[in-house]
């Protein structure tokens, strides 16, 4: 991508229209775990992409892209939270969320898989948003704790704090998950 991106500063179209395209799935997940709402990250990646294509001569190349992109990306997500006080709305959407049922599924398995990623999302969602972040770029996504902290715009040592709280976290829920469903099991 930096060949990619040194020549879209250039005005070359076709060359900033394909920056953009493959640009879009990376702001998009960003968007979606700092959000945690498919409508938010929706909203955040149409305003991050509009910001780059006018803005993409702002990145001065101290950094990679993607580095900038990201802070593009969560200061962006930020700057919408302020505008529409998404937390609150963030939990109800999440526990009312419809299920997408499958014709050719069994409705078991449309079930079953529901619960799973509901769980999910309900541990991973519950984290706070720093230990949720530094959690799905260091361990979703493979970032080493370095660039994490770097396009989060943190120290790297506040990041393995909350990547351990995160870790923690996610461990001692899905402990206790395990317990209770033990425990409701031999009653």
């Amino acid at each position: 991508m930096p060949a990619l991106t040194e020549s879209a500063v250039q005005p070359d179209r076709e060359r900033l229209e394909h920056l953009l395209a493959t640009s879009r799935p990376l702001v998009y997940r960003w968007a979606l775990v700092r959000s945690g709402d498919a409508d938010e990250a929706e909203d955040i990646t149409q305003m991050v992409m509009l910001r780059v294509h006018a803005g993409l001569d702002s990145f001065r190349g101290d950094a990679r892209f993607t580095t900038w992109l990201y802070r593009v990306t969560a200061n962006t997500a930020i700057e919408l939270e302020r505008k529409r006080g998404v937390l609150a709305r963030l939990r109800q959407q999440w526990s009312r969320r419809q299920s997408v049922t499958s014709g050719d599924r069994d409705p078991i398995d449309v079930i079953d898989d529901e619960r799973v990623r509901d769980r999910i999302d309900r541990l991973l969602y519950a984290l706070p948003t720093g230990q949720r972040c530094a959690f799905d770029l260091v361990d979703l996504q493979g970032c080493t704790p370095a660039d994490a902290a770097h396009m989060l715009g943190i120290r790297p040592g506040t990041l393995r704090v909350n990547l351990l709280r995160a870790r923690r976290a996610l461990r001692r829920s899905m402990l206790d998950e395990r317990a209770t469903a033990t425990g409701n099991e031999t009653e």
